[in-house]
């Protein structure tokens, strides 16, 4: 009998051969090798954190990572051939685990990192145990660095002296509350006098608001123009094909790379922001729009 390692409905790790499941998360003995299986799906960067989240379940019950993670019903919509279909579709993006050497030592529970992480208060995350989590699993492959510094290179981008805001619109005024258009803009202007020469790097979904700043007196604004926008509440990733989701989002990681290095960091609550956050690694110069309230 085939013994396989799969999340139940209460996101608990069970052997599903031989339906144990002892204490949450104790294994079949006859188990040699374990798989933690996430099914998931939804945008990119909520797949994301679902899978980082158990993956720090599993670590906090287990004092161990699984052997393997398998997230091959995950990040439905950016996969744009049928080799990928059955494929893991986190190694188009991601080096794989195994080829990060550095182990991660269990020394005592963790914060479980609950997958709603995005709506919190990005000052009051831990990143020191976060860390070692994202450089494990959600490491950029060379593809994916080598086009964050090619932008860097193409449009002249600074980010020592950089504004950096992204801006989540569309469809997540479902989950939190947006605010306006001007209420973004009043923040970049409040960061802009910090430092008048600074670059003002912008990045959004929302076309609807890359518009409106762009009609606005910013000196030193740049729009990168390389991924899909929406003009209506539909998420750009549900309005495009596959292939156009997998090619946006190669350059949507690469550009939160470039922001996430920024000076200043001016962003909404969403799981983008914070994967921006993760890959900062700390809260320092960030402004956060959530709640309608800006954390900062």
């Amino acid at each position: 009998m085939k013994h396989s390692n799969i999340l139940n409905n209460n996101g608990f790790f069970c052997c599903k051969a031989c339906k144990k499941n002892k204490g949450h998360g104790r294994f079949c003995e006859k188990i040699k090798k374990t798989t933690l299986t996430i099914e998931h799906n939804a945008g990119f960067f909520s797949c994301c954190s679902v899978k980082l989240h158990f993956i720090v379940m599993y670590f906090n019950e287990n004092k161990k990572l699984p052997d393997e993670v398998d997230s091959s019903k995950q990040f439905l919509l950016y996969k744009h051939s049928d080799e990928l279909q059955n494929k893991d579709a986190s190694f188009e993006f991601f080096e794989h685990y195994d080829t990060i050497a550095k182990e991660i030592q269990y020394i005592k529970h963790i914060g479980d990192f609950p997958h709603n992480d995005w709506s919190s208060n990005y000052k009051k995350l831990d990143y020191v145990s976060i860390q070692p989590f994202i450089n494990k699993y959600f490491t950029p492959n060379k593809k994916i660095i080598e086009m964050r510094d090619s932008l860097i290179a193409e449009f002249g981008i600074d980010v020592k002296n950089c504004i950096g805001v992204y801006i989540r619109g569309t469809d997540k005024y479902i989950d939190t509350p947006l605010g306006s258009y001007e209420e973004y803009y009043q923040k970049i202007k409040q960061v802009i006098e910090l430092n008048k020469q600074s670059q003002v790097l912008l990045q959004s979904d929302d076309g609807g608001f890359l518009n409106y700043i762009k009609g606005k007196d910013i000196q030193n604004l740049i729009i990168l123009n390389k991924t899909s926008v929406s003009f209506n509440k539909t998420g750009a990733h549900f309005s495009s094909n596959n292939l156009q989701n997998y090619k946006d989002i190669q350059y949507l990681i690469s550009i939160f790379l470039i922001i996430s290095k920024c000076k200043y960091i001016i962003l909404n609550s969403s799981n983008c922001s914070l994967f921006i956050m993760y890959y900062r690694g700390n809260s320092e110069n960030v402004y956060q729009f959530s709640n309608n309230v800006w954390n900062e």
